[in-house]
């Protein structure tokens, strides 16, 4: 089963802080009564941002190594973050062979990376922000340092990049220095998708850490780091509405997820290879609507009623693209269901109904299941329905 959304994170927690202190500073300054983000550009809900954080490469030109989409809605209703692997394989506006996602910033800039986005997830993109990673360190040393549970022992060193990783497992207090490291460090089994899970842990920890301890008292050392690391086309005091939308919303109002795909070498080189139907699936719960953060707290088990193979597995595929929790897959007590069913608890009602129009099902309530649990038996009419669960 796709681990997609466990292993589907990145740490936009510096963009967020960021907008965090930026906001709370303009509208300090001036109110945030009338402030629309990107006023003379949109009127729309919904806004997408293209947020990269890079590093120089060995020529001293930027070289984009974390990528992500942040979708925010305006009026309160949730934001959204999709990491876009690096090493996503792409077709590039203007060029005719098929490159790595960061390949296009090498080819073009920012405006050909957010146009090469834009193509690939079939969203407009109205602001960017660039992150040097050297920012990273100073955010994470001004914020006081962050506590991490580290899970395994890290140990990589690259002479010619003097680069030197040795983190040991345990509850560690990481600087700046040593948290780069901690979601940098690249092991040889997980490689990027490692990676990534150790980026989303390190942004859950901060996004607790700043919202315990404030960061209000910290925002002037933070805004001293702007100048030489942040860079934007958004307005600052347009990023006052975000603030305003990050202070004011719930945690759980924000949810993170990674471009559905999987690794495969072509000609020697690692890719990572989208997902066509899974790419259209998230993009339009997480980005075009935030229909994934409603379904996000249904936990869902699927059974295999009708014994075609591998049909949990795919259906089950389809419900996590649409943010669905699903925990548990395996076959029924038979094989003769002839119609789907979808039990639901108390309070599940609103997920059953989406998952029937997904995967078709007869949503009915159990007093026997929590309040968020649902139990799918497919039944004999899944052997109708086209592959990807479209009725």
């Amino acid at each position: 089963m796709n681990n997609f959304k466990k292993i589907s994170k990145i740490a936009g927690i510096v963009f967020l802080i960021l907008i965090f202190a930026i906001g709370i500073y303009v509208m300090d300054l001036f109110g945030s009564e009338d402030l629309q983000i990107l006023a003379d550009q949109t009127n729309q809900k919904l806004v997408n941002g293209l947020v990269v954080g890079y590093d120089a490469g060995a020529d001293g030109r930027p070289r984009p190594d974390t990528i992500f989409l942040v979708s925010a809605d305006l009026e309160g209703n949730g934001l959204g973050l999709v990491s876009l692997p690096r090493d996503t394989r792409v077709q590039v506006p203007g060029y005719s062979s098929h490159y790595k996602l960061n390949t296009s910033f090498a080819l073009g800039g920012i405006d050909l990376l957010q146009k090469t986005v834009e193509d690939l997830l079939g969203a407009p993109i109205h602001f960017y922000v660039e992150l040097d990673f050297f920012g990273f360190e100073n955010i994470i040393d001004t914020l006081g340092g962050v506590t991490i549970d580290v899970q395994q022992r890290m140990e990589y060193t690259d002479e010619a990049g003097d680069l030197h990783i040795d983190i040991k497992p345990g509850l560690k207090e990481l600087d700046g220095e040593r948290a780069l490291h901690f979601v940098r460090y690249r092991d040889p089994i997980r490689a990027d998708i490692g990676r990534i899970e150790r980026q989303q842990q390190l942004m859950d920890a901060l996004i607790e850490q700043a919202f315990r301890l404030s960061i209000v008292p910290k925002i002037p050392g933070l805004l001293g780091d702007l100048n030489e690391y942040f860079r934007t086309d958004l307005p600052f005091r347009d990023m006052a509405r975000l603030a305003k939308l990050l202070i004011e919303l719930p945690r759980d109002r924000i949810e993170m997820t990674i471009l559905p795909g999987s690794p495969e070498y072509i000609n020697g080189v690692s890719y990572w290879i989208p997902h066509p139907e899974g790419v259209e699936m998230v993009s339009l719960s997480m980005v075009n609507t935030k229909d994934y953060l409603e379904n996000v707290r249904y936990s869902v088990e699927l059974l295999n009623g009708c014994g075609v193979a591998g049909l949990a597995g795919e259906r089950g595929e389809l419900l996590e693209y649409w943010g669905f929790s699903v925990e548990n897959l395996g076959n029924a007590d038979r094989f003769d269901y002839e119609f789907t069913s979808i039990s639901y608890g108390p309070g599940g009602r609103e997920g059953a109904l989406r998952i029937s129009s997904l995967i078709g099902g007869i949503p009915r309530e159990s007093d026997q299941l929590e309040e968020d649990e649902i139990i799918i038996i497919l039944g004999e009419d899944q052997k109708s329905l086209e592959k990807g669960g479209t009725l």
